[in-house]
């Protein structure tokens, strides 16, 4: 006999879990700005940093063969941000900026447009985010797993 680990025990047999890492300074979800134009019409945009890091968040994640994952999935976002050169070496977790809903929200925003990994976001019934500073071990960036609910 052997002990079961806890993702076993709760989840029948070792379920498919796809792991991928995206690297970089990780932009938090920004709301879309609204601009009112000379001729009182209003325009709204999303903030050019944020689109980008969108953009790259589904570009990586199309290059790490994602599968479709068709029933209920648990998310695990392992975020690094990087440390201010002010912040002490013996601080673990970034607590002065970033939102860890609007960290997540841009990594899912990038899932859902990459197509694959899950039909609809409403598949996540479990969202796990963790945020840390980066060190040597782990570089700035963000480490994303996904696997399906049983």
């Amino acid at each position: 006999g052997g002990e079961m680990t806890e993702t076993k025990a709760k989840y029948g047999n070792a379920p498919h879990i796809w792991r991928a890492r995206i690297d970089g300074q990780v932009v938090p979800a920004l709301r879309a700005r609204v601009v009112r134009l000379k001729n009182g019409n209003s325009h709204s945009y999303t903030p050019e940093k944020y689109a980008n890091w969108k953009s790259l968040v589904t570009y990586e994640l199309l290059q790490q063969s994602p599968p479709m994952f068709a029933g209920p999935v648990r998310v695990q976002l392992f975020f690094y941000l990087p440390r201010p050169k002010s912040c002490p070496k013996a601080r673990k977790y970034p607590t002065a900026r970033n939102d860890v809903d609007n960290l997540a929200k841009a990594i899912m925003d990038g899932i859902n447009a990459t197509g694959k990994i899950w039909l609809d976001d409403s598949q996540v019934c479990d969202l796990q985010v963790t945020k840390e500073y980066a060190d040597e071990s782990n570089h700035a960036g963000v480490n994303v797993a996904v696997w399906e609910l049983r």
